[in-house]
């Protein structure tokens, strides 16, 4: 059992096992060997945004800037797709296999609220038709886990205005 301690966060627990014991070729405590971890963690939030936007325009181009917050609500978490490898100069390590890897993530915040600026640019093709670009920025005014998040947001649109 070799507890790695904390990384970017985590709490991680291998256990390894020889797959043959004493038979004189064993990997003993103490001896040197890499190993390489990973494994694919996602949470899934719903959330609520409530924004603020002003428009204006020129002939064909039109302006948005916005801010505003946007309410996050935990629906769930997924953990999935745990493997690793181990190497090291030592014949006697490919006789060691992962019995089980833990990997013991923080709690997340169950809801969390972040703010929003962004704006948005769209062009007028024809009387009904736009297209547009809307990049936003967001900052979460408590950690998620133990820090701040923040993200970068890029939207295309198309719009068309029916009479």
């Amino acid at each position: 059992n070799y507890d790695l301690g904390i990384i970017d966060g985590k709490q991680i627990t291998v256990n390894i096992r020889n797959t043959i014991l004493d038979d004189g070729n064993d990997v003993k405590v103490g001896d040197p060997f890499n190993g390489r971890f990973s494994a694919q963690y996602a949470l899934n939030y719903y959330f609520v945004p409530l924004w603020l936007k002003y428009h204006f325009k020129t002939k064909k181009v039109h302006f948005s800037p916005k801010v505003g917050a946007i309410y996050h609500a935990l629906m769930g978490d997924n953990f999935k797709g745990a493997s690793g490898s181990i190497s090291g100069d030592s014949s006697n390590l490919i006789r060691l296999n992962f019995q089980d890897l833990n990997i013991n993530i923080p709690s997340a915040k169950n809801n969390y609220v972040e703010l929003g600026i962004g704006f948005g640019v769209q062009y007028e093709l024809s009387s009904n038709l736009k297209i547009g670009l809307d990049p936003t920025y967001y900052r979460s005014l408590q950690p998620i886990f133990e820090n701040k998040a923040w993200s970068l947001g890029f939207n295309a649109n198309i719009s068309y205005q029916i009479n």
